[in-house]
């Protein structure tokens, strides 16, 4: 028996793994992806050269820390199918490849996260008719690899879009809320880009700028900059033509569209697709959007799966997490 499951291995689940290391209380994290670490893991460093504190590197740290504590069992590619019991005694249900396991504890967290916005269920941007339409993620994922390309020619792009809130307040696709982190995440991934190519021309489209970190005038202070557009209007959409072209209408209603190399859409956060299984077996509430409501007895929810927030506000709620459930755990003795 464990004494916590954490249901959830990204930076706020290690983070409560190994706050709860710390007070010496052993815990089982569960993750149903290959490598323990979330989305977290797939966020490359956005030093500019210097460190722009965006915070990839903290859950590499944190995952560190924890493969070494003797407190913390990691199981990756490993699903939680199934709750029961009451606080002071839980039963996991784990399927594995190895097969269906259960794993008794006392105290639960869940930490699972929230996926990104699937773009392609916004027609009017062309993600899937497009291989130049790009969501951030894409674009993270070539920065990774250090191969920045405009994928229907393979060369270097010399213009690139950024067209925020796709998937985020637009009540159409479900999800009416601001998503946080996108605004902040966007002007920090674009000036690490134009780092690693420094003639690239940059066009943000924007609604409403609201970074998580105050920063409200970071993106017109950056759109002074040589080769950096910045352009208020929400885009009716992308047209698949030889260069995507963004349409869109200035705030004279004067309708514009400009070709790009490369579109990138900024993709909100959206609710975890089982949090309303996981709050009905743990006692927990979700609110009208889908994501945990922070309040229960022996099972506590942190991280995204509370609403959207970045790296450093999800390990701050998986460290409150394990101090409710080491309080829990001592008034149990």
């Amino acid at each position: 028996m464990y004494e916590v499951g954490i249901i959830g291995g990204g930076a706020a689940g290690l983070a409560a793994a190994l706050e709860l290391s710390r007070r010496r209380i052993s815990s089982a994290v569960i993750d149903s992806g290959r490598h323990i670490g979330g989305l977290s893991r797939d966020l490359c460093c956005k030093a500019n050269p210097v460190c722009q504190r965006c915070d990839a590197c903290s859950p590499v740290d944190i995952r560190r820390e924890v493969r070494k504590s003797p407190f913390v069992t990691l199981l990756s590619d490993s699903e939680v199918i199934n709750v029961r019991g009451i606080p002071g005694s839980y039963v996991l249900s784990v399927q594995s490849s190895s097969g269906l396991s259960e794993i008794e504890v006392k105290a639960v967290i869940i930490a699972i996260g929230s996926p990104t916005f699937d773009a392609a269920r916004d027609a009017r941007y062309r993600y899937s008719d497009c291989a130049d339409v790009l969501t951030s993620r894409d674009l993270e994922t070539m920065m990774i690899s250090n191969d920045i390309h405009v994928p229907s020619t393979g060369k270097a792009p010399s213009s690139l879009a950024v067209i925020q809130c796709v998937g985020s307040r637009d009540a159409k696709h479900g999800a009416p809320y601001c998503s946080k982190v996108c605004c902040k995440y966007s002007l920090k991934l674009v000036k690490r880009i134009r780092k690693e190519l420094p003639g690239i021309e940059v066009t943000f489209f924007y609604r409403d700028w609201r970074p998580s970190d105050r920063g409200y005038d970071k993106l017109a202070e950056y759109g002074r900059e040589d080769g950096v557009h910045v352009v208020r209007s929400r885009p009716a959409e992308v047209i698949a033509d030889s260069r995507p072209l963004v349409r869109y209408a200035t705030v004279e209603d004067e309708v514009r569209e400009d070709p790009f190399d490369i579109v990138v859409l900024a993709v909100g956060l959206q609710p975890p697709p089982n949090s309303q299984k996981f709050a009905a077996s743990l006692g927990l509430q979700c609110n009208q959007y889908g994501f945990f409501v922070k309040k229960g007895e022996g099972a506590y929810a942190a991280g995204c799966c509370t609403g959207p927030k970045d790296i450093r506000e999800s390990v701050e709620e998986g460290i409150a997490a394990a101090g409710k459930a080491a309080a829990f755990l001592e008034g149990l003795h």
